[in-house]
């Protein structure tokens, strides 16, 4: 149908003709900002580059523009209040390790009645490591003094001191004659805990091994795990 003309003469255009009217003056629109966009940046020679924003009343210079982005982050992120402990909990990363509940294999206790065999105390070169006060305990169950006794029954290894032995690889209170401990009462640790050591109780096998060696081994008073843990927590032989 065609348009009625208007009181000025005007007449309305089509459809087609409207839309290619709004096209046409929004192309208008920015070639003019386009313009005034590249009058306000200036010459080409100008390193300055501003960001250009049509809402805002003046205009930020782009990398400070990034600068002020960060900084209201930051102030942002430092005010968020701290996370549930639930929530806090639930993000933590799994721990890789296995979890292994299972009672060691001597958890029903093992027996030993020493014999005083001396069978412990002789055998391959080795160390009986001992402290200043199993030093005092044996000085004084050997009726001497400290200095006397460390010239006469130690040896340094490092920083420490170990009992002296026979080339053989006997103890130095070990008796040649009766083959009995000479300080039995005030014998170190790493004697009195024998044969409760890590080394021993490693496994089933090396249990084995060392009640072949040893007569008193696999006989005798039950010790129950407790028991055997003291003794084993208190040197690690």
């Amino acid at each position: 149908m065609m348009s009625m003309p208007s009181v000025m003469g005007w007449v309305e255009p089509d459809r087609n003709s409207n839309e290619s009217l709004c096209q046409a003056t929004h192309n208008r629109q920015r070639s003019r900002f386009a313009a005034r966009t590249k009058h306000r940046r200036g010459t080409e020679n100008n390193t300055r580059e501003f960001s250009v924003c049509p809402f805002a009343r003046h205009r930020t210079p782009s990398h400070e523009l990034d600068e002020q982005a960060l900084l209201r982050l930051s102030f942002v992120f430092a005010f968020q209040p701290p996370l549930p402990h639930s929530i806090a909990v639930a993000k933590r990363p799994a721990d890789p390790r296995p979890q292994t509940n299972s009672a060691p294999w001597y958890a029903d206790g093992l027996r030993f009645e020493c014999t005083q065999c001396g069978e412990c105390c002789s055998g391959e070169p080795g160390y009986v490591f001992v402290d200043e006060n199993e030093i005092e305990g044996l000085a004084k169950e050997m009726k001497l003094d400290r200095d006397a006794f460390e010239l006469k029954f130690l040896r340094r290894v490092g920083n420490q001191f170990s009992l002296i032995e026979y080339p053989d690889g006997d103890c130095i209170f070990l008796d040649p004659k009766s083959r009995r401990c000479m300080v039995y009462k005030a014998r170190p640790i790493q004697c009195r805990t024998w044969p409760f050591w890590d080394s021993t109780l490693a496994g089933p096998s090396d249990w084995e091994e060392t009640c072949q060696v040893c007569p008193g081994a696999g006989k005798g008073k039950l010790y129950n795990f407790d028991e055997i843990e003291i003794r084993r927590k208190e040197k690690s032989v």
